[in-house]
């Protein structure tokens, strides 16, 4: 946990330069890439989400939308500065929207996300993925009963330390 008032100030203060580096991590549209677009359409970055661990650590995830593309991307604060954002999967079949982050009880960051497969736009499904070593595991789709779309995860840890996603 960020234990400070001044630890909790410049993280904070440097959410600005992390909403900085979002802005740059898509790679810039061409008129050859939009088709008929006659001007470059930046990236927008929506559904920031912040998780404070301990010893100062703090992780950030947000999805980036461009015209063909919804894709979540993350960034870890080590108590000085953001590391530079990375995307959390490659799912080119798939826009990921609505990331939210959770710590366990162990510190470990779970993420959770709403996604809609291309090929069908209509149905929106839950994700889940949890950070190991150096890296996220491979997403896992929530099982959703008899609902049709799923959408806008809650994320977490119970007294138990068990995960819960609503």
């Amino acid at each position: 946990m960020i234990s400070s008032r001044n630890q909790c100030k410049e993280l904070l203060s440097s959410l600005i330069i992390l909403i900085g580096l979002i802005t740059s991590v898509s790679p810039a549209w061409t008129q050859d890439m939009l088709g008929s677009a006659s001007e470059p359409f930046p990236p927008q970055a929506r559904s920031l989400t912040v998780v404070a661990g301990s010893g100062g650590l703090a992780w950030a995830a947000w999805e980036t939308d461009t015209p063909s593309a919804a894709d979540l991307y993350f960034s870890l604060w080590d108590g000085r500065s953001w590391s530079d954002p990375l995307p959390v999967h490659a799912r080119l079949h798939a826009w990921d929207r609505e990331p939210v982050l959770a710590l366990d009880s162990k510190g470990t960051p779970w993420l959770a996300w709403s996604s809609t497969e291309k090929a069908d736009a209509e149905g929106s499904r839950v994700y889940i993925s949890r950070w190991e070593s150096r890296g996220w595991t491979d997403p896992e789709r929530v099982p959703m009963g008899t609902a049709s779309k799923a959408s806008g995860p809650s994320l977490a840890a119970g007294p138990d330390g068990s995960m819960w996603l609503a």
